[in-house]
């Protein structure tokens, strides 16, 4: 009778009607779940996205455990179409049946990559997949999500966090050095430049890399961000070890000890920088009252006669051996790199890795 019914009805209103009045006979009067949710299923199959013809059919799945029944329906509209709002609508229904019903994870995860295939920015695809990647560990998987992730939007707080988080997951669990600077470059020269996070990943894969001008931009950077006297005095001894060890700049880098001891004090680390530096220059007169300096700073008298050099405050031509050789700053030795490489993986406090946010 049904059959013979809808040989009769040609308009699709009409057909999701008829539709509707089998199923629910089958339910209310024939108690069969299993041909009312038939009814639905066909109905799907001629209108993908009637709304009510889905809620029934899930429904009634539920109530009679049938969702292989419903996912085999899910997935023949989906071979009979490439609509992209059926596609996007009938396969998120058919990865959640997999995943949520079904336990198939790794069949949600082949329906929503095919969903990706008709539309690469659908967001709703783009967030699944990330969570699933998450909950994988897959990494480079993960990596091309975050990536057309980052292309599906334009709102600035998403674009943050997903570079925030492109950028760690290339450092930390792929090892793509140029990559994970790339992500992070977005953030600190387009996107967020307080972003403390970046600025501090950046300090480390500069460091790592041994970039030492790129270091001192970020180094910069973290200078203009800085607030208060301490976070600018450690900054500014970053970047005067920097400019000395790495880059040779011995004249800038003694006015930068300068500006650090103009905000500590009376420094040893600074004075005792500085006197290195004057030695380098063999500018004796300077070096003479640095070292005069340190020594009234010093309260221990081992320690005062430890970091008293006896030689270049009475002969110019004598050499320390605790520093750099006397020259012009044309070269450095490892000490002193690794001096400017560890001040840039220790940047201000409040630097905070990035970490990724449950999905």
């Amino acid at each position: 009778m049904s059959e013979a019914l809808l040989a009769h009805v040609k308009s699709p209103e009409d057909r999701l009607q008829t539709f509707y009045r089998i199923a629910e006979l089958n339910e209310e009067k024939l108690a069969d779940g299993g041909a009312a949710l038939d009814a639905y299923t066909r109905a799907l199959k001629e209108s993908p996205t009637d709304e009510k013809s889905h809620e029934e059919a899930e429904r009634i799945a539920g109530a009679i455990a049938a969702y292989d029944a419903l996912a085999n329906a899910y997935a023949d509209i989906l071979g009979a179409t490439q609509d992209p709002a059926v596609v996007r609508l009938v396969g998120g229904k058919l990865a959640r049946t997999f995943e949520e019903q079904l336990g198939d994870q790794q069949k949600a995860e082949e329906t929503y990559r095919y969903v990706l295939g008709v539309d690469p920015m659908d967001v709703t695809t783009l967030e699944n997949l990330d969570r699933i990647y998450v909950q994988w560990g897959a990494h480079e998987q993960l990596a091309g999500i975050l990536v057309q992730r980052t292309k599906a939007t334009e709102d600035s707080i998403e674009l943050v966090d997903f570079y925030a988080r492109l950028g760690q997951v290339y450092e930390e669990s792929l090892g793509k050095v140029d990559e994970a600077i790339a992500a992070y470059r977005r953030i600190f020269d387009e996107l967020d430049k307080q972003h403390e996070g970046a600025i501090a990943a950046l300090a480390r894969l500069y460091t790592i890399k041994g970039s030492p001008t790129d270091l001192l931009v970020v180094f910069e950077r973290e200078l203009e961000n800085a607030v208060g006297d301490v976070a600018e005095a450690e900054i500014q001894a970053k970047i005067a070890n920097l400019v000395a060890d790495a880059l040779g700049d011995v004249p800038r880098a003694i006015e930068l000890w300068k500006r650090v001891l103009d905000l500590r004090g009376e420094d040893p680390e600074a004075l005792l920088a500085l006197s290195n530096l004057y030695e380098r220059k063999e500018m004796w007169p300077e070096l003479t009252e640095i070292l005069e300096r340190l020594s009234d700073a010093s309260t221990d008298d081992n320690e005062r006669a430890n970091q008293r050099p006896a030689g270049p405050a009475c002969s110019p031509r004598s050499s320390r051996a605790t520093t750099s050789p006397s020259t012009s700053g044309s070269g450095s030795s490892t000490s002193t790199t690794s001096t400017w490489a560890r001040s840039a993986r220790s940047p201000t406090s409040g630097a905070a890795r990035t970490t990724r946010p449950s999905s």
